[in-house]
């Protein structure tokens, strides 16, 4: 049986060979669980936004 982690890597997987065919969509994905990353606005002036997990507080992986 896959643990929930190895489903989100197939997740991530799937959608970039998705990716692959249609270039127009340019989503970011998580690393850790596969879901799909939002952008945030910072609330201090070194960096305008941010990329955190969609699925927080569950994941709390982030990316500048």
């Amino acid at each position: 049986m896959l643990t929930e982690l190895e489903i989100g890597q197939l997740f991530v997987r799937l959608k970039e060979k998705a990716n692959a065919y249609n270039k127009t969509e340019k989503k970011v994905y998580c690393k850790e669980c596969g879901a799909e990353m939002i952008k945030r606005k910072s609330k201090w002036g070194n960096h305008k936004y941010w990329w955190g997990c969609s699925r927080f507080p569950l994941c709390k992986n982030t990316k500048r």
